[in-house]
């Protein structure tokens, strides 16, 4: 049975094969969730680019705000390949599912589950986009405005960041410790406390304990994963008891 959306395929085809959008990009302009122009596509028999076809289109330029995120993933868990292809490997789906999002808005890109688990059992989610230029678009953001440096936090937010409900701690773990040392500069500018720790000489954690501190971290952060912003929604619940 199609899905219940009145959509020509020719409108589609023209969307996706002649204007080069992609399924989110078609998803966004008609008013539908991804999942569904999918599900219609695949039902019409509407062919799907191949990755080599979809590296022929040119990159569109992002808003500087999905750009700044982006920085943020790549500084907490995304690489740069030798071959130029930006990728992030993560254990959690919606993580893997959210980044997969923001660099289909730029080219087409690859959201898999690799054959390969963790030491526990679990999938690991691979999230590609081979750009080039995108790469060279991303090393040059300039975060001059509080806008910016606020969705280059919530990169690394969504990487890297803990929540501890028992403790009721908000924590960011990296190897950077002079990245997380700016990050506490700013926080300070913002009135969030924090305290800087180091482990071993090299593994650093930037932490959130004061309640005025974390109940100000709320309000300016956004954490897009689920998970994670639901135990920070139970901290805040906690203090209003």
């Amino acid at each position: 049975m199609l899905a219940k959306i009145d959509i020509p395929s020719a409108k589609l085809n023209k969307l996706y094969w002649n204007k080069k959008l992609s399924i989110t990009d078609i998803a966004a302009k008609l008013g539908y969730n991804r999942k569904t122009i999918y599900t219609h596509m695949l039902q019409q028999h509407i062919q799907r680019r191949s990755y080599s076809e979809a590296l022929r289109f040119p990159i569109r330029i992002p808003s500087d705000k999905n750009l700044s995120y982006l920085a943020g993933v790549l500084a907490g868990d995304g690489n740069i390949n030798s071959n130029g292809t930006f990728e992030l490997q993560t254990i959690d789906h919606d993580f893997a599912l959210n980044t997969f999002k923001q660099l289909e808005k730029i080219a087409p890109a690859k959201l898999v589950a690799l054959k390969r688990k963790t030491s526990a059992g679990k999938t690991v989610f691979s999230v590609r986009l081979h750009r080039k230029a995108f790469n060279d678009i991303l090393q040059k953001i300039n975060f001059t405005d509080a806008t910016r440096k606020n969705m280059f936090i919530n990169g690394i937010l969504d990487s890297e960041a803990c929540i501890n409900n028992s403790n009721r701690t908000i924590s960011i773990y990296m190897d950077n410790g002079k990245l997380l040392s700016q990050i506490q500069s700013y926080f300070m500018s913002r009135k969030i406390h924090s305290r800087l720790y180091c482990r071993n000489g090299k593994h650093y954690s930037l932490t959130i304990i004061r309640k005025y501190s974390i109940i100000k971290f709320h309000k300016i952060f956004r954490i897009t994963i689920i998970r994670k912003q639901n135990k920070l929604n139970e901290i805040i619940l906690s203090y209003r008891r």
